[in-house]
């Protein structure tokens, strides 16, 4: 603010006076909301402070407060909301800690009212706090706020803010004095800097004191209605702030950084100090009353153009002297005794939703969470085969502390198909946990396939294997094949060649569909490969035959599979009648050597015994047979008039003799 003449706070306060009025008719006329803090018993946490009790208190997270009193001495508790706190040790000897402020849980800032800072990098435990003389070694430092580990801002009793941007390093001029509430001197009372950006102060004249940085050298001023002492001040990250008066007004703003504030002004305590407040990011404010009637005045809605405001008795009797309050749902206020006293937000109410299934192995999870006005610590889905769940799932989106009743998703991937999951919602704001009702869905069953074989089960030949199954990219698809229901090494293809050690038995494929969520194998129906007659190959082909007037002629192809070649035998058999009977007479006969894969039209021409019987009796039925290279045997029978081939006594070709 800096220097300022009497004039100019005539003018500043004619300038707010009109909003102030309009603010009292509204105050007057607003309801009490409904207590939304559950308030416990006072614990005496403190018993060295005698008469000046507890003076300061902060609560970096909701598992850690540390708290100072008017001898000198700190103490902590890392169950705060169970009222559970540390003896109290010495740490400042023949002074009085008037303010503290802890950026983490691993760090903490407290000022004295003899111009020290001291700093503790261990505030949950009993080691000692390092001081640091930044005053003149006898004025009272009335506020500390330290919105990060590298700012501190202090105020003074004689108008002076003072900055570190390296607190807690002794014997280091780290410290800025600026002089801002000077002519004339008022005691700056209350400081709050919710952000590195933001700070505002307030004294006992009725300004609040507003920089445009934390380190600023000006720190304009702005008077609230009269001449009020502000006692407390409290702003959040949002820029709302709260200032707490000496005749039991308050004083709200929903934007102290706005080009023009407008403020709310309303008696909340009937004209009672109000000593302590704290405001927590999400909108929740308690204010202490510090005259003795050990009552707190709560809001949910401290910055709205109608503010309500519900007053508590928590500790009957006795003076208020600090509140701390976290938007996990926690605050912890003290007393002139040394007494606690703490409070809880209700739990968040949850519901769960429906499961909905994607697929053999995804899911998706739906329920409904009411934070209760807390900033939650965690949202998320429990799941599992049983009740008992086991897994865990976040939040897609965690709720807004003031949002009501919102949606809230998840998904879940690698499941098993085939498979019944329960689930359920948790939602806690670290103080307070919400657990849903158990619910359920069912996976389907993964892909089964339903394999056939095709081709010709013969040596040599190739059969295929069909899945008959249609597959998503999620599924892979494996081949086995097997012999009589035993698998055949390295036959893991969807084509088989049948090889000389599948004669006489059965081949079949396996197909196993997996990749989703499961494993499932079929097997195809079995095909039986029949013996070789004599057959050292796996393969031939005969084609077309011809035939001369003396000899019998049949292409042949030698498998590729033969190992060392085919060896080929063509014999023809006649028949004669000689006394009423049949007799069988060789009539020609050849062998020939083919490589693996050769082609050749073999010959064989009729013996002399032959060349008679034709001549004698015209008609010669002839049997040529082909061995080492059919399955089975072709037969041809030489005719008059016609040569007919046949395999397995099936006819597959005639040819009219020439």
């Amino acid at each position: 603010m800096g220097t300022t003449s009497i004039g100019a706070r005539a003018r500043r306060a004619g300038l707010v006076f009109v909003a102030a009025t309009c603010a009292v008719t509204i105050g007057v006329a607003a309801a009490h909301a409904q207590a939304p803090l559950g308030w416990s018993g006072a614990v005496q946490a403190d018993s060295s402070g005698g008469a000046k009790g507890i003076t300061a208190i902060s609560c970096p997270s909701v598992s850690l407060c540390v708290a100072l009193d008017g001898n000198g001495n700190a103490l902590y508790s890392t169950s705060p909301a169970a009222g559970s706190w540390s003896t109290p040790v010495l740490m400042d000897s023949g002074h009085s800690f008037t303010a503290i402020s802890c950026p983490s849980t691993t760090l903490c800032f407290a000022t004295d009212n003899h111009g020290s800072v001291y700093s503790s990098t261990a505030p949950a435990s009993t080691a000692a706090w390092t001081p640091e003389a930044i005053g003149d070694g006898t004025t009272q430092l009335n506020g500390i706020a330290c919105p990060s580990t590298t700012l501190c801002v202090v105020v003074d009793n004689v108008g002076d803010v003072l900055t570190s941007a390296t607190p807690g390093t002794p014997g280091s001029p780290s410290w800025t004095k600026t002089p801002v509430d000077v002519s004339p001197v008022h005691p700056i009372t209350a400081i709050s800097c919710p952000t590195t950006a933001l700070c505002v102060a307030a004294d006992n004249f009725g300004d609040a004191l507003v920089p445009a940085t934390p380190t600023s050298s000006s720190w304009p001023g702005i008077q609230l209605t009269g001449d009020v002492s502000v006692l407390a001040l409290s702003c959040n990250s949002s820029a709302a702030c709260l200032l707490a008066a000496a005749d039991g007004t308050v004083y709200d703003t929903a934007n102290i950084s706005a080009s023009s504030v407008t403020w709310s002004w309303t008696d909340i305590d009937n004209g009672n100090p109000l000593t302590a407040a704290s405001c927590s990011d999400v909108g929740d404010c308690v204010v202490a009353d510090g005259s003795g009637t050990g009552a707190v005045l709560e809001s949910d809605n401290a910055a709205g153009g109608q503010p309500l405001w519900t007053q508590t008795t928590i500790d009957s009797g006795h003076a208020l002297t600090g509140v701390a309050c976290l938007s996990a749902g926690l605050c912890v206020a003290t007393d002139n005794r040394g007494y606690t006293m703490s409070a809880t937000l209700a739990a968040p109410v949850v519901a769960t939703g429906a499961g909905t299934v994607s697929s053999q192995t995804t899911a998706s999870l739906a329920a409904s969470v009411n934070p209760n006005d807390a900033t939650l610590a965690d949202c998320h889905f429990d799941y599992g085969p049983t009740s008992a769940y086991g897994s865990s799932v976040p939040c897609t989106v965690m709720p807004s502390a003031t949002g009501g009743a919102q949606a809230v998703t998840a998904s879940l991937v690698g499941l098993n198909a085939s498979t019944s999951y329960h689930f359920r919602i948790v939602a806690s704001s670290g103080v307070a946990t919400g657990d849903g009702a158990d619910a359920s869905f069912t996976t389907p069953a993964p892909l089964k396939a339903s394999p056939s074989i095709s081709g010709t089960p013969a040596l040599g030949s190739t059969l295929t294997c069909k899945a008959n199954v249609t597959t998503t990219g999620a599924e892979t698809i494996s081949y086995q094949w097997t012999r009589d229901t035993v698998a055949i090494a390295a036959a893991t293809s969807t084509t088989y060649v049948i090889v000389a050690a599948d004669e006489t038995h059965h081949l079949a494929c396996q197909v196993t569909v997996a990749g989703d969520g499961g494993a499932t194998t079929a097997t195809s129906g079995y095909d039986g490969v029949p013996s070789q007659s004599g057959a050292t190959v796996s393969e031939s082909v005969v084609g077309t035959d011809k035939r001369g007037a003396t000899s019998v002629s049949a292409p042949v192809t030698c498998s590729r599979q033969a190992t060392g070649g085919c060896a080929i035998t063509l014999a023809l058999v006649g028949v004669k009648t000689a006394h009423h009977q049949s007799q069988k007479v060789p009539v020609g006969t050849a062998t020939f050597k083919l490589a693996a894969g050769a082609k050749k039209t073999l010959s064989v021409s009729l013996n002399a015994a032959g060349r008679k019987l034709l001549k004698k009796q015209h008609t010669l039925a002839v049997t040529l047979t082909v061995s080492g290279t059919l399955i089975g045997t072709l037969k041809a029978t030489l005719q008059t008039d016609k040569l007919t081939f046949t395999q397995k006594g099936k006819r597959i070709a005639a040819h009219r003799a020439r």
